[in-house]
């Protein structure tokens, strides 16, 4: 009994012993299980703290990109608008100058009508020429803004002359210019009007352009000093008669003077285009804006720079004289003629107060 009592004690005490093992190891188990949890549900929490964080990265960064697509938005749409007020102004600058630019053609042209319509009433009517002894050929000879000449012969006179016809506007001003002056040297002899073509003296044998003033020195022509200091006195001698009928050429240059050879090998030359003359008591006044000056400066050179650059300047005597010193120059440069350019540089002073009148000057001195 006691034996038994003793074997039950003792299975009592083990069954104890690997209870409490088992409940040890349960516990460990479960510790462990514990653990793990909290150390997936740490990663997880990390990881859903990257992955929040990532994405508020990416938020911030797209909103950042936004920012900066708004700001370039901002500043291009400010410079478009800049552009645009700029064109706007261009655009109003360009309708300004087109008004002035028409309104300044207007008024040239009506002060040119009105001034071509005094000088006409100051002059006798011309001389008309019977068609039927007219012999046009097609044979042209030169052309210029008013007009073309051609090559005619007047039948009676068995006589080769020049013509000059204009689809633009009426040549009877020029006309009475040209009769006005025709009997001097340095004129082009005018056998009157048939219709509305000049009739005038022929210089050349093939075309205007080989015996004008421009053509020789262009190509440089050997000429006597003699005979260009002749031919700068003929060139003087011929605006001083215009001036002495009260008419202002107002377009002299090298193109508008031809150079007659006589049979004897004497050069005269020949004044010739009145298509710009006017009378002195009734000149243009210049009235140029600043874009018609500029124009005026690169196309206009030869003349008065006080016609291109001021305003409210008129013709005259001393704007015919500069444009006569700019003649002067050309010849006196090209051969090197040095009295002659002293007197191209008195006429051509840029200050009008300062230049020297046709009438002072004596290109025959020795």
């Amino acid at each position: 009994m006691a034996c038994q009592k003793s074997t039950m004690q003792r299975l009592s005490e083990v069954s104890a012993e690997f209870s409490a093992k088992v409940k040890a190891k349960s516990k460990r188990s479960q510790e462990k299980i514990t653990e793990q949890n909290r150390l997936r549900k740490k990663a997880r929490k990390q990881c859903q703290g990257r992955a929040r964080a990532e994405r508020e990265n990416e938020k911030k960064l797209e909103l950042e990109k936004w920012k900066e697509l708004a700001l370039k938005y901002t500043i291009e749409k400010e410079r478009a608008d800049k552009l645009e007020k700029e064109n706007e102004g261009l655009i109003r600058q360009l309708q300004i100058r087109k008004f002035s630019t028409r309104k300044g053609v207007n008024t040239m042209k009506n002060k040119v009508e009105r001034s071509s319509e005094f000088l006409a009433s100051q002059l006798n009517g011309c001389a008309e020429v019977n068609p039927s002894i007219l012999e046009r050929s097609a044979l042209k000879l030169g052309s210029g803004s008013f007009g073309n000449v051609y090559s005619a012969k007047i039948k009676t006179l068995d006589l080769e002359v020049a013509v000059k016809t204009s689809k633009k506007a009426s040549l009877e001003t020029e006309g009475r210019v040209y009769q006005a002056l025709s009997g001097n040297l340095n004129f082009l002899h005018f056998f009157g009007m048939c219709g509305n073509t000049l009739v005038l003296e022929r210089v050349c044998t093939d075309d205007n352009l080989s015996s004008t003033l421009d053509y020789m020195l262009s190509n440089k022509v050997e000429l006597h000093s003699a005979t260009l200091y002749s031919i700068s006195g003929g060139i003087v001698n011929g605006i001083i008669k215009m001036h002495g009928l009260s008419l202002l050429h107002n377009d002299i240059k090298e193109n508008n003077i031809l150079i007659k050879q006589g049979a004897f090998g004497q050069f005269t030359p020949k004044v010739f285009d009145f298509g710009k003359v006017t009378h002195q008591k009734a000149p243009l006044v210049y009235e140029l804006e600043k874009e018609q000056s500029e124009r005026y400066n690169k196309l206009y050179r030869h003349l008065a720079p006080e016609l291109r650059n001021g305003k409210g300047s008129r013709q005259s005597m001393l704007t015919d004289a500069y444009s006569v010193g700019r003649v002067l120059k050309q010849i006196a440069r090209i051969h090197e003629l040095k009295r002659l350019m002293i007197i191209a540089y008195e006429l051509k002073n840029s200050d009008p107060k300062l230049r020297k009148s046709l009438t002072e000057v004596n290109l025959f001195e020795s």
